[in-house]
């Protein structure tokens, strides 16, 4: 069974859902408009873009193409050549079908030389380039092999007939197969292309049939059934090669649509939550790492969903407190997705410090968590509580050359506790928001939930941090909640050496009565600083121990994967879990 403190923030709702959206919020109007554009004169739009590489990756194939069909033409032509006295074979000297052939071939690398140089060819230019590379082809296929029946002697009549409605369609369908290998096309104009590729050897064996005087040839093609197994052979396919073609136009604009957001190529994923997922990205022009934070289309389509997807980014973007998470960009895409993009964290959460490596010291502790109070602090100041404090929003990462820099994350459930003019409250009656495992008595009853909620959650945060294990270890989330309101929690010493004085601060935060806990982060801040470990733990100490990590071979712990002991550990599900 998975533990609860895994799982994405939970969302217990008794109440109704809001209605979806009837369409999507790409036109950035109203609110959306002056929250999530505001850039939006420099980004060039999605579909502009996807057509470019489009058309940079037709050209890429197009050559490829007209490298392999010109390659085979060279060799059947070397293989004419020296079988050209074969008695099968003497129909090929006849002079149109030689200098048809000779001339598909140069036209071919003609055609490979220009797409493989520097020449700079529009759109349409490269549609005349496709034409060339796989239409001359088609059109010697069908003069080559009417002229081999309509020349043959009534001595080879017979072979000549039945080996021509194999002799027709294969050329015919190693052309379409490499139609759909190579080109990139639209469904529309690769429904058109095949189409004509699939019906031309039908229609080759229909004009043959009945302008040859040869009865074999129709004998062969329809008493015998040859025409109709062309027929069937060459809808089979064209179907598969339509089906491979969409497959294959539909993966690119996924994967286009997956790395390109806004001014930010994507690069591999991150993290996810249970609304959205987190991308290392790389801003277009500027080259700077960050991370990229998008809202699912399914959630992006709900009033709430957005509305709250916009608190965040409003929220996030309005601190400036170096150990908060800074917000570079913002903005909603074409196809409507949201998204905005944050500075990169290398480092590891909480949460995942205590999973790999058990109890975190005491004076790592307070360092760590001072620095958190500082940021809550300005948050607090401004009206804000974060309602999701907990071990996978709170990340020591490495910034400027310094280790154990803290950093608060994830202002997804942020509430204002001064609201302004026309702000709505987004949380719905009946609904529980947080941790259940950290979350604090009166926020799990949607009591009033003050800035004294955050550090009753960051006092479970601590309590994690210095024994391994949550204040209340259970697995199910109701009995979680049940404990908080209810349960004493036992004493930090059962589980691990804490000292005195850091132990009191910590069960003093996570006193049920808002009013016995720190009245402010800056008090809990003070009381940690005023701790006998605090000074025992700081910027030396942390280089040493990522140092040490760094070194230490991947083969000494069966929980240290290859990203464990990288040059440092990058951000990972837990640091944005999302609702």
């Amino acid at each position: 069974m998975q533990r609860i403190e895994d799982s994405p923030t939970i969302i217990v709702d008794s109440g109704d859902q809001s209605s979806k959206a009837d369409t999507r919020a790409a036109d950035c109007s109203g609110s959306l408009q002056r929250f999530f554009c505001p850039h939006k004169g420099i980004q060039q739009g999605g579909s502009a873009r996807f057509l470019s590489e489009q058309t940079l990756l037709l050209r890429k194939r197009l050559r490829l193409a007209a490298i392999f069909l010109a390659i085979a033409f060279t060799a059947f032509l070397v293989r004419a050549l020296i079988l050209g006295d074969h008695p099968h074979f003497r129909l090929t000297h006849d002079l149109n079908v030689w200098m048809s052939f000779v001339g598909v071939t140069i036209s071919l690398w003609i055609v490979a030389g220009v797409l493989w140089s520097p020449l700079h060819l529009p759109r349409f230019g490269l549609f005349g380039s496709e034409f060339l590379v796989f239409g001359l082809p088609g059109l010697f296929f069908a003069y080559e092999q009417a002229s081999m029946v309509c020349e043959c002697d009534l001595t080879m009549a017979d072979d000549y007939a039945s080996a021509f409605p194999g002799q027709t369609v294969l050329p015919w369908i190693i052309l379409i197969q490499i139609y759909a290998a190579f080109v990139p096309s639209g469904t529309r104009r690769a429904i058109g292309v095949i189409s004509v590729m699939a019906v031309a050897p039908l229609v080759a064996a229909l004009i043959t049939s009945s302008r040859v005087d040869q009865e074999v040839l129709r004998t062969v093609l329809y008493e015998r059934g040859a025409f109709s197994a062309m027929a069937i052979t060459m809808v089979i396919v064209a179907a598969v090669s339509l089906y491979c073609t969409y497959r294959m136009g539909k993966f690119r604009r996924e994967a286009f649509d997956a790395a390109s957001i806004g001014s930010f190529t994507l690069g591999r994923r991150l993290g996810a939550g249970g609304m959205g997922e987190v991308y290392l990205a790389e801003h277009q022009l500027l080259k700077r790492p960050c991370a990229v934070k998008l809202i699912r289309h399914e959630f992006a389509q709900e009033k709430r969903a957005r509305d709250r997807f916009e608190s965040e980014v409003r929220a996030a973007a309005g601190l400036t407190h170096p150990n908060t998470i800074e917000i570079y960009d913002y903005g909603v895409t074409d196809d409507g997705t949201f998204y905005y993009a944050m500075e990169f964290l290398p480092g590891m959460s909480l949460q995942d410090l205590v999973a790999e490596f058990g109890p975190l010291p005491p004076g790592r502790v307070a360092y760590l968590l001072a620095q958190v109070c500082d940021a809550l602090n300005e948050a607090h100041s401004k009206g804000l509580v974060h309602r999701d404090m907990k071990p996978g929003n709170i990340f020591a990462a490495e910034r400027g050359g310094n280790y154990d820099v803290a950093k608060l994350l994830d202002f997804g459930l942020v509430k204002q506790t001064r609201p302004q003019p026309g702000d709505i409250e987004h949380t719905a009656e009946g609904v529980v928001i947080g941790s259940p495992l950290y979350g604090a008595p009166e926020s799990l009853t949607n009591e009033s939930n003050g800035p004294t909620a955050d550090i009753y959650s960051l006092g479970a945060t601590a309590y994690y941090a210095l024994t391994g294990r949550p204040v209340f270890d259970e697995r199910n989330a109701l009995k979680a909640v049940s404990a908080h309101l209810n349960t004493i929690p036992e004493p930090m010493s059962h589980f691990a050496d804490v000292p005195d004085d850091l132990s009191a601060v910590v069960m003093r935060a996570l006193a049920k009565n808002p009013k016995s806990r720190f009245a402010s982060a800056a008090e809990m801040a003070e009381a940690i600083r005023s701790c006998e470990c605090f000074g025992s733990w700081g910027p030396l100490e942390a280089a040493q121990w990522w140092s040490t990590l760094k070194r230490q071979p991947a083969s000494d712990s069966a929980s240290h994967d290859t990203d464990a002991i990288d040059e440092t550990r990058e951000q990972t599900a837990p640091i944005y879990s999302m609702v």
